[in-house]
């Protein structure tokens, strides 16, 4: 296993675009406990200090519900970018993610929907509302016409499809490598990116790199990780960039204890990659790359276990890591399945049939309530941590829910959708928050 880090040589070239006025979309919702939302708030105040520019601004957030954290746009000085930088540090993040909702705020405010460019500073990982991006392109087409800038960094996941469709309109999708100075990725956006036509070498064929990054700009860290079938004193690159061709001669050192770290870096990276892919048969292999190489994500968690009694209790079974199975799953294109819908030429005729007489089933509610809660949406309702055990699982979450709605019942909305950002595909999860 070989991990890499590089820095590619990249001519600057400036976009004759101004930035004008730009309205800073951020996440905070619970996944941004990760070190995303930190990275946001930095990268949004680098953005603001090099970009002059961006004569005005407004920032909004977004979780279960769309908030305005500025009111109006803000002149670009660094007295009102200290007032909302403090205020995203008292931020308590909580809540599901719910893009279509700061989509609908912006469409309904004219100065908002009449802005030049819009940052949004999140995965993108939608789990709660409308999470189709064809829908949702559809349902806001003029805002997917304007010049939208996303960022993704290190290796964590985002929405790939949701990216691509928003930035197609002179956007730009800007990748934060690790460890990577922030100065020249919040400059990026100002410059024309280059194109990473491909990285290939004779002594490896098959290359992951974090990010799946197509465009680069001037300072960016590429971050590569790759298989070799036998060991090597030098392992040779090539990287083309533009169509021209940047060759990398890498002395390799056996070391037994960056060994295993280097082997890991490889199962993070190409893990990364197989988590945009929704199916069944990749996930086999996700959960078994997970424990080998004991990572962490949405199909694999840690549990202590001190013995094989425990093991066998918890029926924990080893999964079978067979990469050229894998490889080849891939190759076959496995993962373009229908998983929209079931295919109703499978379906019993008797399923057909109890199918429709649903038709005149009339709707029922599932509870009734003697009065209408009215939903906190303010900036007071987010700042600093609420009172009371918040809790670390979902029965936890709900316990506080329902403590909180004793006193407080307008934020319980933003709890209770944690436990389905959370486990946004568990349908058990759901009837516990009521949301279907």
């Amino acid at each position: 296993m070989v991990h890499i880090v590089y820095i590619p040589k990249i001519n600057v070239s400036k976009r004759k675009i101004p930035t004008g006025k730009a309205v800073f979309i951020i996440d905070t919702s619970y996944s941004t406990k990760s070190k995303l939302y930190n990275l946001s708030g930095k990268i949004f105040r680098e953005i603001l200090k090099n970009d002059t520019t961006i004569n005005q601004f407004a920032v909004l957030s977004f979780d279960v519900m769309p908030r305005k954290l500025t009111k109006g746009f803000k002149d670009n000085t660094s007295q009102n970018r200290d007032k909302i930088f403090s205020i995203l540090n008292q931020i308590w993040l909580e809540g599901a993610t719910n893009f279509s909702s700061v989509l609908n705020l912006i469409q309904n405010d004219n100065a908002l929907r009449d802005a030049d460019t819009y940052f949004l500073l999140s995965d993108g990982e939608i789990t709660w509302g409308n999470n189709n991006v064809i829908l949702l392109q559809k349902a806001f087409k003029r805002l997917f016409k304007k010049r939208w800038i996303c960022y993704s960094a290190g290796n964590i996941p985002v929405n790939q499809q949701l990216f691509n469709n928003l930035t197609r309109a002179n956007g730009q999708i800007i990748h934060i490598g690790l460890n990577q100075d922030l100065n020249s990725a919040s400059k990026a956006h100002q410059q024309t990116p280059v194109k990473l036509n491909k990285i290939y070498s004779k002594d490896s064929s098959e290359f992951i790199i974090s990010g799946d990054i197509i465009q680069l700009y001037p300072g960016q860290i590429l971050e590569i990780a790759t298989r070799i079938p036998r060991w090597k004193n030098n392992f040779q690159m090539n990287v083309i960039i533009n169509g021209v061709n940047q060759s990398l001669h890498i002395p390799l050192e056996m070391n037994t204890q960056l060994k295993y770290l280097s082997s890991r870096a490889w199962a993070e990276l190409y893990t990364q990659k197989l988590l945009d892919i929704v199916n069944p048969e990749i996930e086999t292999h996700i959960l078994a790359l997970s424990q080998r190489f004991s990572l962490t994500n949405q199909f694999a968690s840690f549990i202590i276990l001190e013995t094989t009694r425990e093991y066998i209790s918890h029926n924990i079974i080893p999964e079978e890591l067979n990469l050229r199975k894998l490889s080849q799953n891939i190759s076959s294109k496995i993962t373009d399945l229908n998983i929209d819908a079931p295919n109703m030429d499978d379906l019993p005729k008797s399923s057909i049939s109890f199918i429709k007489t649903l038709k005149s089933v009339r709707n029922t509610p599932v509870w009734k309530t003697n009065k209408t809660i009215k939903i906190l949406n303010n900036l007071s309702s987010i700042i600093n941590k609420p009172s009371g055990d918040t809790g670390i699982n979902s029965r936890q979450i709900y316990q506080w829910a329902v403590n909180t709605y004793k006193h407080s019942p307008e934020k319980v909305l933003r709890i209770l959708s944690t436990i389905i950002e959370l486990k946004p595909e568990d349908d058990q999860e759901a009837r516990l928050v009521g949301y279907l």
